[in-house]
């Protein structure tokens, strides 16, 4: 079955899942990734080398691997958002072509959010 058969429903749904599964990877890989691997590696009791939000600090490769990543990640959603509206209100056109991009951009996001690690 192709996605171009499937009812306007079944598309909102599966916009909606591939976005889950985006929030999904991007929390496990950042977040749970990042304190197995950092989390019990402290420099004192109050002043531990790795947390969730760590804006600015790291060095220069990491901070710009980091803003690019969540950039991505961010147009990634923007676009999952527009195309669920569009899929709602009836009006998408080449749902494939969005699909696809959306989905690169998310392998994209993940690839150099771990690139530096």
């Amino acid at each position: 079955i192709s996605a171009s058969s499937w009812c306007p429903s079944c598309r909102v749904l599966y916009c909606c899942l591939s976005l889950s599964c985006l929030l999904i990877a991007s929390s496990t890989t950042y977040g749970l990734g990042g304190f197995l691997r950092y989390g019990s590696n402290k420099a004192s009791a109050d002043d531990a080398m790795w947390q969730f939000f760590q804006p600015f600090s790291g060095g220069t490769a990491f901070v710009a691997t980091q803003a690019i990543s969540w950039s991505i990640f961010a147009a990634t959603v923007v676009t999952m958002v527009v195309l669920i509206q569009q899929l709602v209100a009836g009006v998408a056109h080449c749902f494939r072509c969005w699909a696809i991009g959306a989905g690169t951009c998310m392998v994209a996001a993940q690839a150099v959010s771990i690139c530096l690690r």
